[in-house]
């Protein structure tokens, strides 16, 4: 669970506007977001890393 105090320590995923459709971006996404992969991030980093799925927006 995140709130908006977590704001310092959130990693994201940008690109630039003229990219934001590159099929390559969007695979990369959606990998990082399969079960699997976030598996392997919570066992690699023993649950310090949280998967978050809000929009940019929701952080400013």
């Amino acid at each position: 669970m995140t709130d908006k105090t977590s704001n310092d320590n959130i990693n994201i995923l940008a690109t630039s506007a003229k990219n934001k459709n590159n099929a390559n971006y969007k695979k990369l996404v959606k990998l990082y977001h399969k079960k699997d992969i976030q598996k392997h991030i919570k066992d690699k980093y023993y649950g310090t890393k949280i998967e978050v799925s809000k929009s940019l927006s929701y952080f400013n």
